[in-house]
């Protein structure tokens, strides 16, 4: 069981695993694009508020179109440390107009095509000539965004009044935000594999449980059978060894050697037979075909049967029987459980003691009720009668039974769609009680 329970935790695990690291690895692609499209639209928001100061002043409603085309482009802003008129802007830091984004800098600068001329408007520490020769190369590229791959550097550039705006960012910004996001994830996996694994420990003892039942099922069953079977196979070989050690004797002489090892091994067949009737009945063979049944007629004729049995015994078997009860069985089967519930009553039963048997009809439900009023069975062992090999009375050295009547009693009433229930205390005695789906035909 450990060995089985470790492999179904390994599987799990296993499979888990995979589904995450496919799930990790998709959300880590989607974080990755979303970060970059972010720094796009991140680097145009910077390059807003350096758009506004560049933006001319307008023409006079009168201006012509061929005035406009022929004005000057608009001269480089003054430094903008200095510039009072400078649109103020949220995301620029105080006087500096150094943008800060979660502690990284994204550097804008200026350029002037016709003057071939730099301005970094801002960005502290800044290796000015790599940024104006970045700018220059990134003036000359063909996409708006990107990443120029020789500076190690995304951008961002806006073409407008004979300017080009430039915002700059280190690959690290982008790597940085992508990292916090992926680790931010990678917790998230980890955490999601170790509760997975927890839950992979609950399931597994709960999927070992029903086979941990059976293979203690049939390790009490080899026992149960072994012993059972020890009992008159030692009868037969000790009565054997008897009658070898007279070999001149005649058979009368033997006789009651012989009629021990053949009441031995009437025993140990009949054990078999319930065996293979039970082991027949759990996988549902023979095939039942139900029919309608009197059973007030099973019980009446289960009763006069045993009248006999009862009066050696000294008990008293009364009955109550309604008439023209009917429900769904076979012939066979409705006998059958009659007759076994009162040898079973019988069996126990002490002398001058009182076996009753009631049949009614109860709403649209036939119920049967046979009592031995002489004899309980003990709490710790009612939950049990109903498993096989089990015999409440083993500690009284009952050997008549082996413990498979009730079994298989109760396998014939499931089969004929009843239920079957035992119940004792010292007031009412021992009761079992069957139910069955019904109908009541008069005649």
């Amino acid at each position: 069981m450990k060995r089985f329970r470790r492999r179904f935790i390994q599987f799990n695990m296993l499979f888990v695993s995979f589904i995450l690291c496919v799930i990790f690895v998709t959300l880590s692609v989607v974080t990755w694009h979303s970060q970059y499209n972010d720094l796009q639209r991140t680097m145009h928001q910077v390059l807003r508020p350096l758009s506004m100061q560049m933006q001319p002043d307008r023409k006079p409603d009168d201006a012509t179109g061929d005035q406009a085309e022929n004005e000057a482009p608009p001269a480089l802003p003054a430094d903008p440390q200095t510039d009072a008129d400078r649109p103020k802007d949220p995301m620029f830091d105080g006087e500096t107009q150094k943008l800060r984004l979660d502690g990284t800098n994204i550097v804008t600068a200026l350029y002037n095509p016709e003057t071939d001329s730099v301005q970094i408007i801002s960005g502290d520490d800044t290796d000015t000539d790599g940024i104006a020769e970045a700018v220059r190369e990134i003036a000359a590229q063909e996409n708006d965004f990107g990443r120029l791959r020789s500076a190690g550097l995304y951008y961002y550039r806006e073409a407008r009044n004979g300017t080009v705006r430039v915002a700059l960012a280190d690959t690290g910004y982008l790597t940085a935000r992508i990292a916090q996001s992926i680790g931010a994830l990678a917790v998230a996996f980890l955490l999601a594999l170790g509760l997975f694994f927890a839950v992979s420990v609950a399931l597994s003892r709960r999927a070992a449980k029903p086979m941990e039942d059976a293979l203690e099922m049939e390790r009490q069953f080899v026992a149960d059978v072994s012993h059972d079977l020890k009992t008159p196979i030692t009868v037969i070989l000790a009565n054997n060894a008897i009658m070898e050690q007279s070999p001149d004797t005649t058979v009368r002489q033997q006789m009651q050697w012989l009629e021990s090892s053949d009441e031995a091994a009437r025993n140990m067949r009949t054990m078999i037979d319930q065996m293979l009737s039970l082991a027949a009945l759990e996988e549902g063979q023979p095939t039942v075909a139900l029919t309608q049944v009197d059973l007030s007629a099973a019980a009446e004729k289960s009763v006069l049967q045993l009248e006999s049995v009862a009066f050696e015994r000294g008990v008293t078997l009364d009955s109550e029987i309604a008439e023209n009860v009917f429900v769904s069985a076979t012939t066979e089967y409705a006998a059958r459980i009659c007759t076994s519930l009162l040898e079973n009553a019988l069996k126990y039963e002490p002398a001058g003691g009182c076996v009753s048997l009631k049949l009614e009809k109860i709403k649209k439900k036939a119920r049967l009720t046979v009592r031995n009023q002489g004899s309980r069975i003990d709490p710790q062992d009612l939950p049990h009668i109903f498993e096989r090999f089990y015999r409440a009375d083993k500690t009284r050295g009952e050997t008549q039974g082996h413990g498979l009547g009730l079994p298989i009693l109760k396998k014939i009433t499931e089969l004929c769609g009843g239920t079957i229930d035992a119940a004792s205390s010292e007031e009412t005695g021992t009761v079992f009680t069957v139910e069955f789906q019904s109908s009541v035909n008069s005649h």
